[in-house]
């Protein structure tokens, strides 16, 4: 990532995979979204180190743990994350992916920059969440989602 007057900086993630511990999330078919949302964290985690430089990333739970939304939150703000991501799945009637970017976050050019790379990764370069039809099935999108504040 560039800075100012093209010194690179290092790009600060906080990966957090949802729910956790008695938090189970979204089930269904024998799976939780605990689980599910723990595994992407780590491959993500892996991909990006294994694939990019110029980052460092800090993981909300690295086990099946719970911990509070408002300790997530806090714990990003304190370590000073550049970029936080906070994974979850669809169930049900709304079966795929989709990424927000807080809309009022005042640096929305750069964070969609970061937002396509990994929407695109997630969707694209890994050929997950496809229906039948072989269609992408997933959204990017702005929001005003409260871990995003």
């Amino acid at each position: 990532m560039k800075g100012n007057g093209d010194v690179f900086m290092t790009l600060k993630l906080y990966l957090d995979p949802g729910h956790g511990g008695a938090d189970v999330g979204a089930a269904g078919n024998g799976l939780y979204e605990k689980n599910v949302t723990l595994q992407i964290a780590g491959s993500i985690q892996k991909i990006l180190n294994e694939e990019y430089i110029g980052h460092v990333i800090k993981m909300s739970r690295t086990s099946d743990t719970h911990l509070p939304l408002s300790d997530r939150i806090s714990r990003a703000n304190k370590w000073g994350a550049t970029f936080y991501l906070s994974i979850h799945v669809h169930s049900g009637e709304q079966p795929g992916y989709t990424d927000f970017i807080y809309e009022k976050s005042g640096k929305q050019e750069q964070e969609a920059i970061y937002q396509m790379i990994i929407h695109d990764e997630v969707v694209f370069g890994r050929q997950r969440f496809r229906t039948k039809e072989n269609k992408p099935q997933a959204s990017a999108s702005w929001g005003n989602v409260i871990c995003l504040r």
